[in-house]
């Protein structure tokens, strides 16, 4: 088993200037982002605090 923590830099800059709804749109383009590059069926991708994905 291996687990990948992964957290976006600058996130809480840009959801404070750009405003929720965009920093929402940020996160599911992220998380879309790296649903597209696993690649085995049993590969899951969980969102872990504000900006942070495991």
């Amino acid at each position: 088993m291996t687990i990948i923590l992964l957290d976006i830099d600058f996130f809480k800059h840009f959801n404070d200037t750009q405003g929720h709804t965009e920093g929402d749109t940020c996160l599911r383009i992220a998380a879309q982002k790296i649903q597209d590059t696993v690649n085995r069926p049993y590969d899951l991708i969980v969102r872990y605090g504000v900006e942070e994905f495991i």
